[in-house]
């Protein structure tokens, strides 16, 4: 009788084992294109205004390849009128894209005051500072 009690639990442990790696392996084969299909790559071209999927930040992404980014909602919106513009991309995208610095207000379109300096600034389009004498 021992020996039966035995062999059942022998065949008990091994049918648990066995369904649990069937049972892991079908979860796999249908969460993994799930998975990689979150992950695709979206396709670029200098001028896009870019975020990642769990970020705030907006970028442009120039065509040097570098993204840049913007300080502020203001210098965001001397450029555009609205946020749809924007391309959300996936993290692990984002991370390969190297940044390149900061992007200026746009040319024209807004006098700058600095809170420690009494002057007022005009940007240039290369996105210099001019001081407006009057």
């Amino acid at each position: 009788m021992t020996d039966v009690i035995k062999l059942g639990k022998k065949t008990l442990t091994i049918g648990v084992v066995l369904t649990t790696i069937l049972w892991s392996l079908g979860v796999a084969a249908f969460a993994a294109p799930l998975i990689a299909q979150a992950e695709t790559t979206v396709t670029l071209t200098a001028g896009d205004v870019i975020k990642g999927a769990s970020t705030k930040n907006v970028f442009y992404y120039a065509v040097d390849g570098k993204r840049y980014t913007f300080p502020t909602d203001k210098v965001f919106f001397s450029w555009y009128k609205d946020w749809s513009v924007t391309k959300t991309i996936p993290d692990s995208q984002m991370g390969t894209i190297a940044i390149g610095g900061t992007i200026p207000y746009r040319a024209g379109t807004q006098l700058v005051k600095i809170q420690t300096d009494p002057k007022v600034y005009a940007v240039e389009p290369s996105g210099t500072l001019r001081w407006i004498e009057t």
